[in-house]
């Protein structure tokens, strides 16, 4: 089942209608295609995904490895946490 980043939010606490129109204004989808990497290592984190449709996959480098550190599916929010604060 899809959902929307405003039905997400709306399960959390409902919206006024003023609110959703405004994130509606200003909220922006995009498609990605499988194996798109969203963020670098080294760059910083400008954005917060909701993911509609699909899975990603969350991992770092160790060593020059990846180490998967997590799977995020449809409804889920994707965020470098410590990049996108500092």
């Amino acid at each position: 089942m899809t959902i929307s980043l405003l039905e997400f939010l709306n399960r959390i606490i409902p919206l006024s209608e003023s609110l959703s129109l405004r994130l509606n204004s200003i909220l922006k989808t995009a498609d990605y295609k499988k194996k798109t990497v969203l963020l670098k290592e080294g760059q910083v984190c400008n954005h917060i995904y909701f993911i509609e449709s699909g899975l990603v996959r969350v991992y770092y480098l160790k060593e020059g490895k990846e180490i998967c550190s997590g799977l995020l599916c449809e409804g889920g929010l994707v965020v470098s946490v410590k990049s996108f604060f500092k």
